[in-house]
């Protein structure tokens, strides 16, 4: 049986493992409406990843405009703080 102190420690941790949830798939819905399938975007506290399929030339920088402003259209991450990794499609 858990204590109720380790229980009361994990709920702000857990709750922050929520939050990032709920917010990642919103902006994986958003990416799916622009027209990135199967991307998958991964939040911490001081970053943002997102991982979106290339074609073998690489993504345009239009494409990449367009995750970037996906991103930021949200208060969470800036630009700087954006990864974007490219899976080969």
């Amino acid at each position: 049986v858990m204590e109720q102190e380790t229980i009361d420690a994990a709920l702000p941790s857990i709750s922050a493992m929520a939050n990032y949830s709920m917010k990642e798939s919103q902006l994986e819905n958003k990416l799916l409406a622009k027209d990135f399938s199967d991307c998958v975007v991964y939040m911490s506290e001081d970053s943002i990843t997102v991982a979106v399929p290339a074609p073998r030339d690489g993504l345009s920088e239009a494409a990449v405009a367009r995750i970037t402003e996906t991103v930021t259209s949200e208060p969470w991450y800036t630009a700087a703080q954006l990864n974007v990794i490219e899976v080969p499609s």
